[in-house]
């Protein structure tokens, strides 16, 4: 953690160049509000007097609300279809119909029909009798800058300002997607508020009304108009299709043509001709090919349906059974065997001889329905042939009676539309309907003061904290050891706290005085922090280097940091440690020790360079709060103190001086605005840089130490003086806050 030999190597690292650096630090954000919570409270108090002032001051509004539906579903009065109520200005509900009638709701017509309905010119609001003491204010300085010799507003003027007046304070919004609308006014008077409303509302319906009547007046004088034209148009087209098939002889019945049926039928009997041709011609080859086979048996009842054969085939039957029977009992050659066979042949002749004549009755039919299907086809020839002589007057008629129906069908629609819109003139529906209805308010709607001042109280210390942070940015003065540690290069960084001041009166160009610190009090307040902040710095310089004999120098960057004091402290610490310590006073151009020590123009310093020989008796012995001390001296001889001080001199009466001293504490001009201490560095063994607390920036810090590098080598400590007991605190924020008058004090 320490060097205890030789100079510690300065580090690289300073503010606003670590790698560690984070954009946003809570703890450095809860610095910042605990080093700068004043701010934030007075922004966040003046915000929340001046919003709460507001309230009182401004004259209390109410909000009166209402709510409308486009209901999509809406009543069909006469109980007529979707496509009846379009003709009449019924459209369907969509999202375009919600904004026209948000549009509708804030449009001039509605609204003047409210103001008219409200009298609204004598309200006593818009008069202006409520106004705030801000408005107030407003209208008198416009009137002392408006000019009081102008015209007179007409009636149509005032009535438009009553329109843009309530315009301003009507607020509507849809309820998501939904046709619901939301309506609010606002007023200073709550019944007034609700009048408004209701008055706005019922002049909405009461204008989508006249709306609706003003369509279907125009809708059904239209109709009308169109209806007469139709009727004459439907008679002429009728007229034409009677007169076109008169001139044609086209003839129809039941709207179909007489040659049309005619061929229809005949081409049906055609078909049922030529089936039962075909069904003789299938029977009458059955029966020849029985006839060319000469077997009567059961396949012939099948083939040819006819009682005389069945008969025989039964009785074939049964002859050939009975022979049969005989045969296997009598033999082949038995005469009832003969007998029986002989009719077998007979019933066979008789069978094909009926078989012949059913054959020729069957060609008869045969010939019969063929003749017949012969006719039918030249019939439905000369039909044909007739038909197409007329078929160009068919298509003509078929043109005229499609002219005639279609004028007919659209005749009879309108006329439906007609009447639809003539009832619906006695009662037109608007398309809103009021879901709530506008009530007198109950309590105010602004200003809402709580939330207001909550409001003001988060905002104001937002603000606050912007600011603060804001300041806390662009202030790059040194406030923390650890911005002090980067900048120096050594971690042995003392917080010397602020302490009670004594007045001692300071020339200052012969007038004035200056408030500075008792030189004293380190030893008359031992176990301060004050005190105890100066032993660290001690141990520094004894961990420093293991020499017995150190000669320290304590440097600033600005004048006034503190480092003459820091020096008479440190020096009346060690002496009551029990060391020999000996305080110079090296500032040569201010020779402030010198002045404190009433040892102006007492030889010293200056005076030693010039002659070793005066040195032991230009020491004065506890001449600086009980401490040794080695004035500036009065010797002038070189042309300014910063040369003296480069004197070939000074290492011998440094080495003089530590042979009777342990510590030589020399007080040395700042060091931006010298080179004493780069003079001086070679002859030192280390310094300690002393800075003032919220004084010194960064950017100071880092210029002197980067161009003094002899300098910023040796610095054994850092001495981060004058820190408010506040600011302490917030460093160690576990801790009971620390006071400068501690009675007792350890250091963590």
């Amino acid at each position: 953690m320490l060097q205890t030999l030789g100079a510690p190597s300065r580090t690289t690292k300073r503010t606003g160049e670590s790698e560690d650096v984070s954009l946003v630090d809570i703890r450095h954000i809860w610095t910042v509000i605990r080093r700068r919570w004043k701010w934030i409270a007075a922004s966040s108090l003046l915000l929340t007097t001046l919003v709460f002032g507001y309230c009182l001051l401004a004259t209390p509004l109410y909000t009166s609300t209402a709510t409308i539906v486009i209901d999509p579903r809406r009543v069909q009065v006469f109980g007529q279809a979707k496509q009846d109520s379009a003709v009449v200005g019924e459209a369907p509900v969509d999202t375009n119909l919600v904004d026209s009638i948000m549009a509708t709701l804030s449009s001039e017509a509605v609204l003047r029909r409210a103001v008219a309905k409200l009298n609204f010119l004598e309200d006593p609001e818009f008069k202006g009798a409520f106004k705030n003491v801000f408005q107030r204010t407003s209208d008198e300085i416009t009137k002392i800058f408006a000019s009081s010799s102008g015209p007179q507003q007409s009636e149509e003027q005032r009535i438009r300002s009553a329109i843009d007046f309530i315009g301003r304070r009507l607020i509507l919004q849809r309820t998501g997607t939904s046709f619901a609308i939301t309506l609010n006014y606002t007023a200073a008077n709550p019944s007034q508020a609700s009048r408004v409303l209701n008055a706005v509302v019922d002049s909405l319906i009461e204008d989508q009304q006249a709306a609706a009547f003003e369509v279907l007046r125009t809708t059904s004088d239209w109709l009308e108009s169109r209806l007469k034209e139709l009727r004459e148009r439907a008679s002429k087209d009728a007229e034409a299709v009677l007169s076109f098939k008169s001139q044609n002889k086209l003839v129809d019945v039941s709207g179909t043509l007489v040659n049309d049926q005619q061929i229809t039928q005949a081409t049906t009997q055609l078909s049922t001709a030529r089936a039962q041709t075909a069904e003789a011609k299938a029977r009458l080859d059955r029966a020849e090919e029985v006839l060319r086979s000469d077997s009567a048996d059961s396949g012939v009842s099948e083939a040819i349906r006819n009682d005389v054969i069945n008969t025989l085939l039964g009785r074939l039957s049964d002859l050939s059974r009975r022979a049969s029977d005989l045969a296997s009992r009598f033999g082949e050659n038995h005469s009832a065997v003969l007998a029986a066979k002989n009719d077998i042949r007979e019933t066979k002749r008789a069978v094909n001889a009926e078989l012949r004549r059913v054959a020729a009755g069957i060609r008869s039919d045969y010939e019969v329905a063929r003749a017949r299907e012969k006719s039918l086809e030249r019939s439905i020839e000369t039909l044909i042939q007739t038909t197409y002589g007329s078929r160009l007057q068919q298509i003509k008629l078929r043109d005229l009676e499609s002219a005639a129906q279609s004028s007919r069908a659209l005749h009879d629609s309108l006329l439906q539309r007609y009447d639809t819109a003539i009832q619906q003139q006695s009662l037109p529906v608007a398309p809103v309907r009021v879901v709530t209805r506008p009530a007198q308010p109950r309590e105010k709607s602004w200003p809402k003061t709580p939330l207001l001042v909550t409001a003001a109280l988060i905002v104001g210390a937002g603000l606050g904290f912007a600011g603060a942070l804001t300041r806390e940015m662009f202030d790059s003065t040194v406030r923390t050891a650890d911005q002090l540690q980067g900048l120096i290069g050594t971690d042995r960084v003392a917080l010397v706290p602020d302490v009670p001041y004594k007045d001692q009166i300071w020339p200052t160009g012969g007038t004035g005085f200056r408030r500075e610190l008792a030189l004293d009090y380190a030893v008359l307040n031992l176990n301060s922090r004050f005190s105890e902040s100066f032993r660290r710095v001690r141990h520094a310089i004894d961990d420093y280097t293991v020499d017995d004999h150190k000669i320290v120098a304590l440097v600033s960057t600005l004048p006034d940091e503190g480092k003459t004091t820091s020096a008479v402290s440190l020096g009346s610490l060690i002496r009551s440690g029990g060391g020999r310590v000996l305080v110079i006073d090296g500032d040569l151009r201010r020779q402030n020790l010198s002045q404190k020590a009433n040892a102006t123009g007492k030889p010293g310093l200056m005076d030693a360079l010039d002659d070793l020989e005066v040195l032991k008796n230009s020491i004065l012995k506890g001449g600086l709060a009980e401490t040794d001390f080695l004035p500036a001296g009065t010797t002038n001889t070189l042309a300014s103190p910063g040369e003296i001080i480069l004197s070939p001199n000074l290492p011998l009466v440094l080495n003089e001086l530590r042979k009777e001293y342990d510590y030589l504490l020399i007080d040395l001009p700042p060091l931006h605005h010298t080179a004493d201490a780069m003079a001086v560095a070679p002859h030192v063994d280390m310094f300690v840089y002393v800075v003032s607390w919220g004084d010194t920036t960064e950017a100071v810090i880092r210029a002197s130490l980067d161009s003094a590098p002899n300098v910023s080598q040796k610095i054994a400590a850092a001495v981060l003086n004058k820190v408010p007991p506040a600011a302490l605190a917030r460093m160690y924020p576990t801790r009971s806050k620390y006071s400068a008058a501690d009675a007792y004090y350890y250091t963590s």
